[in-house]
């Protein structure tokens, strides 16, 4: 009889504590992305990306460097991963109450 408004209770509770962590996830990577946006908007920033895509200037000579892993997009706007650092006792009440971040994503 209480075991349902308790679970209740602790779903919402351990939902909005997984919203907010991932807000702030999302917060510090729009920060990132403010600071390049920053970069890219002045003069030395815009000639780093041209040379990081193979652009040159006229007087420039080009080196092809090979082995060197390329930068993927998706990897810097891909999906937000929050890292585990619930204690013990929030693991076991996970189970109990059958909570999972499913629940909300």
């Amino acid at each position: 009889m209480i075991y349902g408004p308790l679970r209740n209770y602790y779903v919402a509770m351990r939902s909005g504590q997984d919203l907010q962590a991932y807000y702030d996830a999302l917060v510090e990577q729009n920060e990132s992305l403010r600071e390049d946006l920053g970069r890219l908007q002045s003069e030395e920033g815009i000639e780093d990306e041209a040379h990081r895509r193979g652009y040159i200037k006229d007087g420039e000579t080009p080196v092809i460097t090979e082995g060197l892993p390329k930068e993927d997009m998706t990897k810097l706007l891909g999906e937000i991963e929050l890292e585990d650092t619930r204690p013990w006792y929030i693991k076991v009440l996970d189970v109990v109450f059958f909570y999972s971040r499913d629940n909300w994503q």
